[in-house]
C-alpha cells in the first residue's frame, strides 16, 4: 500500500486516522441504531393504540353476541326435558368463548332455613336481575330437617334450572344440639340467642361456600327473605371495583319509609373503638340492639359519595372476591375482635389486608 511519506516519518498521524475513522464509523453505527430503535418504538405505539380500538371494538361486538347467546341458549333449554341439575351449554365454542370473555361468572349463595316461605319470592327476585343469567350460577343450602325435605326441594327447583347456567342444593347437617340450635324464623333476632344462632349461620355459610365454589370470579351472597333488589344489582356492585361490597339493606317501616335493616355494615368511630377496647375478650358486639350504637351505619354515609369505606360488613346482600375466600377469609364461628359470621368476616379481611366498601345509594329491601 502506497502512504504518504508523512506516515512513514511520523507513524502517530497514522494511529490517530485510524482512531478518526473508527471512531467516525462507531458514531455512524450509533446513530443509526438510535434512529431504528426510536422508529421501532414509534412502530409499536401505533400497533398498541391500533390494538387497543380494534379490542375496543371487538368487545362491544361481543357483548351483543353474548346477550344474543344468552336469549338462543334460553329458547334452547326450555324445550328440553327438566332435571334435577341443569347446566348452559353451547354448540358453538367460540360464541362460548367470547361469553366467557366478556362478563365474569357470578356465584350466587343462599342458605335457606325457612324453604317453603320464600322459594318463589326468592327466585322471582333472581329472574328480575338483568345480569345475563347464563353466567349466575346458584347453590342453595337447605337444611336437612327443614320443611320440604331437600328431595322435594329438588324437584321444585327442577322446574325453573333452565334459567340459569346451574341450580345446586346442599344437604345442610349441621349439628343440632343446645349450643348451635337455628331459632325459628319469628324469633331470629332475640338477642339472648344471636350467639349461638350466628355460629350456626357462621358454619352453613362456610360449608355452602367450600361445597359449591368452582371457577367463578365474584360470590354473591343473598338472603332468601330479600324482598326487592334492583335489577342491574350486579352490574351496579360490580362497577366498585373492589373486592368486598355491599348494598345499603333496608326494610319497609310503613310504605314511604325506610329504616335500616342490615346493622353489620358500619364503621368504626373514636367512641366505638374505645368502646370495644374496655370489654373484655370473649365479648360479643351486637349492632341494633339494647346498646346504643356509637358507630355509622352504612345508609348514614350517602352524603361521602357512592362509593365508601367501612369496617364492618353484613352478608343479607354481599358480593365478594372469590379469591378473597380461597385465601382464608371465611365466616368464622368463633369470635374474631369481639365479632363473628359476617362482621368476623370482616375481621379477618382487614387482617389480610382487604379493604371493605359499601354503596350507601344502591337498596336492597328486606
Amino acid at each position: 500500500m502506497n502512504l504518504p511519506k508523512i506516515f512513514y516519518q511520523k507513524p502517530w498521524h497514522l494511529l490517530m486516522l485510524c482512531i478518526v475513522v473508527l471512531t467516525s464509523s462507531l458514531t455512524y453505527l450509533i446513530t443509526a441504531d438510535i434512529f431504528r430503535t426510536d422508529a421501532r418504538l414509534k412502530l409499536d405505539i401505533c400497533l398498541y393504540h391500533l390494538h387497543m380500538r380494534e379490542a375496543k371494538a371487538y368487545r362491544h361486538h361481543t357483548f351483543r353476541l353474548l346477550n344474543q347467546t344468552c336469549r338462543t341458549v334460553t329458547q334452547q333449554v326450555t324445550s328440553q326435558p327438566n332435571t334435577d341439575r341443569m347446566q348452559y351449554t353451547t354448540t358453538d365454542s367460540e360464541t362460548k368463548n367470547e361469553c366467557l370473555f366478556v362478563l365474569p361468572s357470578i356465584l350466587i349463595l343462599t342458605p335457606f332455613d325457612n324453604f317453603a316461605s320464600f322459594f318463589h319470592q326468592y327466585f322471582n327476585l333472581l329472574n328480575s336481575l338483568s345480569y345475563p343469567h347464563c353466567r349466575l350460577r346458584i347453590a342453595l343450602g337447605i337444611d336437612k330437617y327443614g320443611v320440604p325435605s331437600p328431595k322435594l326441594a329438588k324437584r321444585q327447583i327442577s322446574r325453573i334450572s333452565h334459567k340459569f347456567r346451574s341450580i345446586e342444593v346442599y344437604n345442610l347437617d349441621i349439628p343440632d344440639d343446645a349450643t348451635l340450635m337455628l331459632a325459628s324464623h319469628s324469633d331470629k333476632h332475640n338477642e339472648t340467642i344471636q350467639l349461638n344462632r350466628r355460629r350456626r349461620l357462621a358454619q352453613v355459610r362456610n360449608f355452602l361456600l367450600m361445597s359449591a365454589l368452582r371457577d367463578e370470579k365474584y360470590v354473591l351472597w343473598l338472603d332468601s327473605d330479600l324482598r326487592e333488589v334492583p335489577q342491574d344489582l350486579i352490574q351496579t356492585l360490580l362497577s366498585a371495583h373492589v373486592p368486598i361490597v355491599v348494598p345499603s339493606c333496608m326494610y319497609r317501616k310503613a310504605p314511604n319509609i325506610l329504616d335500616i335493616y342490615d346493622r353489620n355494615s358500619w364503621r368504626e368511630t373514636k367512641e366505638s373503638k374505645e368502646y370495644l377496647n374496655s370489654k373484655e375478650p370473649g365479648y360479643l358486639m351486637l349492632e341494633g340492639y339494647t346498646n346504643k350504637s356509637l358507630r355509622q351505619y352504612l345508609p348514614e354515609l350517602k352524603h361521602e359519595g357512592k362509593v365508601v369505606s367501612l369496617d364492618g360488613v353484613g352478608s343479607s346482600c354481599l358480593l365478594v372476591d372469590a379469591n378473597v375466600h380461597r385465601r382464608g377469609v371465611i365466616f368464622p364461628p368463633y369470635l374474631v375482635n369481639h365479632h363473628l359470621e359476617s362482621e368476623g368476616f370482616a375481621q379477618i379481611a382487614k387482617s389480610l389486608n382487604y379493604q371493605l366498601f359499601g354503596m350507601p345509594n344502591i337498596l336492597v329491601i328486606h
